[in-house]
């Protein structure tokens, strides 16, 4: 057989792989991407506006530092009714939010605070809410969403156990495995997430449970059936 015959016959396993591959590679680093999918938060009230945010995304090894800060502006509704403007806020950091994404473990960790005052609801000890991170969710593009465990701050109990945050104009584009970065552009809203109550929770997993079950019935009356015929 001529030598040139022979390479080819060698090459050719190779160049059939390459382009599975290839492929390979690509749904790799899509998996990699979309491994936080969206959390699809809805706003609700009470809810606190935040802008003027700047927002920074740094990742290394496959562990992203993520850090929002900004204006906190308003709270609506307040304890009192109406959409009082929030007072003391720094313009820096009174919304202050900082992540930690492992793409690795696809897990995150992070952190909320949220300063300022309300007057006119007794909200003056300068820290409106604090939260730890329970979710997060980023989907294939912007915006960013966060769900926190209220920790403390004076409008704690307007929120209850749990809130949301929306990042918008986040600067993020689909993958968390590049850097991404926003100067005083991004926008926030924290409101309150109603979380379904333990006996709420069993109903949904008892109705599913129920459901499968008489969807396995009919299909096994079904498959009798058609044995008897």
């Amino acid at each position: 057989m001529p030598k040139s015959n022979q390479t080819m016959l060698k090459n050719r396993p190779l160049r059939h792989l390459l382009p599975t591959l290839v492929a390979s590679l690509g749904l790799l680093a899509s998996t990699i991407s979309h491994a936080f999918p969206a959390l699809d938060l809805t706003p609700e009230t009470p809810d606190i506006g935040s802008a003027f945010v700047s927002v920074t995304y740094t990742v290394n090894a496959g562990i992203g530092t993520l850090s929002a800060r900004g204006q906190a502006q308003q709270l609506t509704p307040s304890a009192q009714g109406g959409s009082p403007n929030i007072q003391n806020a720094d313009f820096f950091t009174s919304f202050d939010l900082n992540a930690t994404i492992n793409n690795n473990t696809q897990t995150a960790a992070g952190t909320l605070v949220i300063s300022g005052e309300t007057p006119a609801d007794g909200f003056t000890s300068g820290t409106l809410l604090t939260g730890v991170l329970l979710d997060f969710g980023a989907g294939g593009a912007d915006p960013l969403e966060f769900l926190f465990d209220i920790t403390g701050g004076d409008a704690a109990g307007l929120f209850g156990s749990t809130a949301g945050v929306i990042l918008s104009f986040s600067g993020f584009g689909g993958d968390l495995l590049s850097d991404f970065s926003t100067s005083f552009t991004s926008v926030a809203d924290t409101f309150a997430v109603q979380v379904p109550a333990p006996a709420t929770l069993w109903m949904i997993v008892l109705g599913g449970l129920a459901g499968s079950m008489t969807q396995r019935r009919k299909t096994s009356r079904f498959g009798s059936t058609l044995c008897n015929k």
